[in-house]
């Protein structure tokens, strides 16, 4: 931040270094799913719902009431996770509604993803992807691995640059009881894709020769590696860029979707002549449709009063509506520092 002058301070200093994270580390404790876990008057167990991996919803029991946190649900058929584990019968639910008014397309992503690499190498060009390193990095690299196996893409190099996203990657292929691919499968994507770990590694991707595919965090462009190629390739027509996750208001993902001609990357101006693409099916959320779904699939009674949380304000009230017209359960959304009693 002092170097390229992004902060108000004049020496600006980190929050907390590593030295702090590795030490809270020693604070966390491994839970499986289903386990109950006491804490004085409360139990609580963890229920996998499929947002990423070890995402879930938690069930609290307190004084005869039990409570379910939805936490960030995932998808009914992900390409990469299973989908999300059934609730029990509860007396409240606190459920999220980041897609409540969003409904995915149902496009075939592999296709999409096949013309786009196609029409790119065709030109000579290379891609950069802009991802987010849990999660979506890895379903990028299972997509890319499964097309150059079937021989709908020819095999090029592909490069995963960014250390979060390989070790997470590698978090993925330890647990692969938790999602939908095979140990071989894990084993070919992680074999497959190049692993720029290093800084010097990630230098070294501008002297490969086209054509290649280039993942890098962040997911909206914020910052992390991608901006380096960025500032390198943005320029050139051959490129083409893919965006694959949700891209924020202000952000320089969202203002290279809506158009804009130049953004500024550490300082300067860079314009942006690449093409640009969307993959908008890839999200780790459930739409409306699909919660649904998920409530219908679980042993919630007619009545269950659901608070709805974690949405924008029209998300919330589209979402509100939805299962109000299409569910007997007892829907609203939840206010700010408002106080539920049961």
């Amino acid at each position: 931040l002092g170097r390229h002058k992004l902060s108000r301070h004049e020496n600006p200093e980190p929050l907390y270094d590593q030295e702090d994270a590795e030490a809270c580390m020693e604070l966390f404790q491994s839970v499986d799913f289903h386990q109950v876990i006491q804490l004085g008057d409360i139990r609580f167990h963890l229920r996998p719902v499929g947002h990423i991996l070890g995402a879930a919803c938690v069930i609290i029991e307190a004084e005869g009431k039990c409570v379910g946190f939805s936490g960030d649900v995932g998808r009914l058929n992900d390409i990469f996770m299973r989908p999300p584990a059934p609730l029990p019968a509860l007396d409240m639910l606190m459920l999220e509604s980041t897609y409540g008014d969003r409904r995915h397309e149902d496009v075939d992503l592999l296709s999409q993803l096949a013309d786009i690499v196609n029409e790119t190498v065709d030109k000579g060009g290379n891609i950069l992807i802009p991802a987010f390193a849990v999660g979506r990095a890895q379903v990028l690299q299972h997509m890319l691995t499964d097309l150059m196996k079937a021989g709908r893409i020819p095999r090029l190099p592909v490069y995963l640059d960014s250390p979060m996203a390989i070790d997470v990657s590698e978090i993925y292929c330890r647990y692969e009881d938790q999602h939908r691919l095979s140990s071989s499968e894990c084993h070919e994507m992680c074999s497959t894709v190049h692993y720029s770990r290093s800084v010097q590694d990630s230098k070294a991707l501008a002297d490969q020769a086209y054509p290649h595919v280039i993942i890098a965090g962040s997911g909206m462009a914020t910052g992390g590696r991608i901006l380096h190629h960025f500032k390198r390739l943005l320029g050139q027509h051959r490129t083409t860029v893919i965006f694959a996750g949700y891209q924020a208001g202000g952000t320089r993902g969202a203002k290279m979707v809506d158009g804009a001609e130049r953004i500024k990357i550490h300082g300067d101006w860079i314009p942006v002549k690449a093409r640009l693409e969307v993959l908008s099916g890839l999200s780790g959320h459930g739409d409306f449709t699909e919660i649904e779904q998920w409530l219908a699939q679980s042993d919630l009674a007619p009545e269950t009063p659901i608070n709805l949380i974690h949405g924008d304000p029209d998300a919330l009230e589209a979402m509100k509506d939805h299962l109000r017209q299409n569910t007997r359960f007892e829907v609203d959304v939840a206010g700010y520092q408002s106080i539920l009693r049961l």
